[in-house]
């Protein structure tokens, strides 16, 4: 099995709710010991805490409250700066002629990018490689829509990259080449951490510096029913889902850093 394909066969076990029926199985496995009762206790309260919307948003406001959204009245000074933005995935769409459109999350970044290019006039660069059925990577449809779509001009594109890992080291050589010096990264707010650990980490002797641009928050907590805020909930699981997501993926990073050090 290809190690990218690995990864994500692992990571079905991690995350709910393939780590919950894990955990169900190794309790029934265990009926009647001491140890699988504790565990279903303990199972239980895990898949309370993530899908309740009080546990998902203490989850993911860890990762997306450590960024703030760009005042775009007071936006951070930055000589022949760009605009990198990072694709999260591209879907098949039958209702189209067979042809496939971006994730709603891909979409909302380029929405925002779109918004951010009338505040700053700054070139946009594309980002993301994974492909359809038809050869389209995740950057040609993001640079169809904002041409399209958003009528902004996209200056260019890295389309090879699998990634957010990847799209960091692959957006080295492009930005060189065209002696960019500063770059607003376009990513969602849960994303950020990961990706600026990612691109710190590829551009640390690049010379470039990096602005976080960060859209996508998620608000989960009602502020009418505060009991709500208990009660499970599907979208608070797929939160949490997110949120674990970023985690792991943000300790992968450091381990491989280290263990490659």
């Amino acid at each position: 099995m290809h190690l990218h394909n690995f990864s994500h066969f692992m990571q079905i076990w991690v995350f709910p709710p393939g780590l919950i029926l894990l955990l169900m199985l190794i309790v029934l496995f265990l009926n009647g010991r001491a140890f699988g009762k504790k565990l279903s206790v303990f199972t239980f309260i895990i898949f309370w805490f993530l899908s309740a919307p009080l546990g998902a948003q203490t989850l993911i406001d860890g990762l997306q409250k450590n960024y703030v959204p760009l005042n775009p009245n007071h936006l951070p000074k930055a000589t022949g700066a760009q605009i990198i933005v990072l694709a999260h995935g591209i879907q098949g769409s039958p209702e189209y002629a067979e042809k496939s459109t971006l994730t709603n999350e891909t979409l909302a970044r380029v929405h925002y990018t779109a918004y951010l290019y009338k505040q700053i006039h700054a070139p946009i660069i594309v980002s993301g490689g994974n492909r359809d059925y038809f050869g389209h990577s995740e950057a040609d449809l993001m640079q169809y829509e904002l041409q399209n779509s958003y009528s902004t001009p996209v200056a260019g594109s890295e389309n090879t990259s699998r990634n957010t890992q990847e799209q960091s080291t692959l957006l080295v050589p492009i930005l060189k080449a065209n002696n960019v010096r500063s770059i607003y990264l376009v990513t969602h707010a849960w994303h950020m951490p990961r990706t600026m650990y990612a691109f710190r980490t590829a551009f640390a002797n690049a010379g470039v510096t990096i602005i976080p641009a960060p859209m996508g928050y998620i608000e989960l907590k009602s502020k009418d029913f505060m009991y709500a805020n208990l009660l499970p909930s599907l979208n608070a699981l797929n939160t949490s889902a997110i949120a674990l997501h970023e985690y792991i993926g943000l300790a992968w990073y450091h381990i491989y850093n280290l263990a490659t050090a």
